[in-house]
């Protein structure tokens, strides 16, 4: 009679099992650090978007400054352009941040689908009994000997 070796049907024969449970863990993994690389391209995406607006802003002054006749004109610019610059400035940092707090948040109960856990107590016995006091002298330590 031959022997005849089924394999199952994925290919992996019988270390399936194994890899099943490897491939699961990092599953779990890669889902532990999903929230923090969603804020990471957070960050990035509004830090590109920053930079484009900065860009655009200053690309756009030589044909401003072209508009300008008198020296006031050119001051009322120059003002409009840096009040731009702050407003974009303060925008994007407060969009970083707020990025930055959604990675720093732990995971909430509606995010963990396992189980929770049971609280693991220490018995601890509620005796009021009283004791002898306790001398609050210290011992005198053992003589030190020298080999």
């Amino acid at each position: 009679m031959p022997f005849r070796q089924q394999f199952e049907s994925s290919g992996l024969g019988p270390n399936q099992h194994m890899m099943q449970s490897y491939f699961g863990g990092l599953d779990n993994t890669a889902q532990g650090y999903e929230p923090v690389m969603k804020g990471i391209a957070r960050i990035q995406l509004e830090m590109m978007s920053f930079a484009s607006r900065r860009a655009q802003a200053y690309l756009e002054i030589p044909s401003r400054v072209a508009t300008c006749r008198t020296p006031q004109d050119l001051m009322n610019e120059q003002m409009r352009f840096w009040q731009t610059a702050f407003q974009q400035y303060s925008d994007g940092s407060r969009r970083v941040m707020t990025a930055m707090a959604s990675m720093a948040q732990p995971p909430t109960a509606a995010d963990n689908k396992s189980k929770a856990r049971g609280r693991d107590y220490l018995s601890v016995p509620d005796t009021q009994e009283q004791t002898e006091p306790r001398d609050t002298a210290p011992r005198p330590s053992p003589p030190r000997r020298v080999a």
